[in-house]
């Protein structure tokens, strides 16, 4: 199956998906729409959870499939998906992302011409018709990829890596529930692999509406920071913990948004301060990482 859905194909759409269902079945009709013609794409859905009963990706996307990886964790599951797939270069993306018509002719190109780079595209936030507190702080910090590829990595929502590099390499940490794109891109800058940001090549990712949604991120994050890493990194968060957010409250000012956006955005900002600190101290007590 696998052998027949690849021979062709140049590079493979990893999906790992957790209680994301909801919005998987739209990103796989974007999918099926793209420019590159889909002779040259698979699409590998990794269920990080027993899937819902009769879903059939490939009557959503002709050239899509779906296996399932028990292991908990995004990371784990990105790593089985590299497994079960042979072709030449693997992007990677989240299944309530939309990535523009282009994307994969976009990235494909960016890889082929230098496949010695890992390709970090750029990710907007989408925008809901009725703007939360929470959702103000989400669009307000954003997914800064062009920031985090200055820093030497990029976000998994929207990230291609050549095969060679991956078997180079290694995969990602599967003891992370966060971070471990960012911990996977270094490993790679330490073998002397280099990372570039791709502007034209976009995804749109949704902003969180809820506080039960962007707090649930916030200590996900906290727990990837504490969780793993070296001993020195760890204490470094730990301490940073104490600090309050002077660095973020300075950029989410210099931002070109409406000052009452802002304002919300800051007031979030400083409630998840205290949400982090507590579970730092829940983390360093012993307690299990947020994992969704």
């Amino acid at each position: 199956m696998k052998e027949a859905l690849e021979q062709v194909a140049d590079i493979s759409v990893i999906i790992p998906v957790y209680r994301q269902w909801d919005g998987l079945s739209r990103l796989l009709q974007n999918l099926a729409a793209q420019t590159l013609s889909p002779r040259r794409y698979t699409i590998v859905v990794v269920a990080n959870e027993p899937p819902p009963a009769g879903l059939n990706v490939a009557e959503i996307a002709q050239n899509a499939r779906m296996i399932v990886c028990l292991t908990p964790g995004s990371y784990a599951a990105r790593n089985v998906g590299i497994e079960a797939t042979m072709t030449p270069f693997v992007a990677f993306t989240d299944a309530d992302c939309l990535p523009d018509p282009d994307w994969l002719k976009g990235l494909l190109l960016r890889l082929t011409t230098d496949p010695k780079t890992l390709w970090a595209g750029r990710i907007d936030m989408d925008t809901p018709a009725r703007e939360t507190l929470w959702a103000a702080y989400d669009i307000i910090r954003g997914i800064p990829q062009k920031h985090y590829v200055s820093r030497g990595y990029g976000a998994c929502a929207n990230l291609g890596v050549a095969r060679s590099v991956l078997e180079a390499v290694g995969g990602f940490d599967e003891r992370r529930f966060s971070g471990g794109d960012a911990a996977f891109c270094r490993k790679a800058g330490q073998a002397g692999f280099g990372i570039a940001y791709a502007d034209e090549v976009r995804v749109v990712h949704p902003a969180r509406t809820t506080a039960s949604e962007v707090i649930t991120k916030a200590r996900r994050v906290r727990g990837g920071q504490i969780r793993a890493g070296t001993m020195g990194r760890r204490m470094l968060w730990v301490l940073a913990s104490c600090v309050p957010p002077f660095r973020q409250t300075w950029r989410f000012l210099r931002k070109k948004a409406p000052f009452r956006r802002k304002a919300k955005a800051l007031l979030v900002l400083y409630v998840l301060w205290g949400v982090t600190f507590w579970e730092t101290v829940r983390l360093v007590g012993g307690s299990n990482a947020e994992r969704q």
